[in-house]
């Protein structure tokens, strides 16, 4: 289960910051792209890329510019899954914030 007080970085700035996020147990490409829309549609985030890893792993890579932490809207999303397609199966592994000379690169 996620635990945002445990893994947290995010300072809740409005200066963007990139995260990567880690998902298990995706398994189709239908519902990767709504995971990918679910996270895009957070209030604060301006970018959502996916990166299949294989074997049921997702990377996403976000760019988030928001007063509230990222990871709390992530737990948000998490607990109150819901919406069309949204898969309820997906376990969030891993929430990292990048240093900000590796997202540049």
């Amino acid at each position: 289960m996620f635990t945002p007080a445990a893994t947290s970085t995010s300072t809740g700035s409005f200066a963007a910051e990139t995260i990567r996020v880690v998902a298990d147990n995706v398994q189709s490409f239908s519902e990767m792209n709504a995971l990918r829309k679910a996270v895009a549609g957070l209030h604060g985030v301006r970018s959502a890329s996916v990166r299949p890893e294989g074997d049921g792993r997702l990377t996403i890579l976000v760019v988030y510019e928001g007063i509230v932490p990222f990871a709390v809207r992530l737990n948000e999303l998490l607990t109150h899954r819901s919406g069309p397609g949204f898969p309820a199966h997906i376990s969030v592994r891993e929430y990292e914030l990048l240093p900000v000379r590796a997202a540049a690169a």
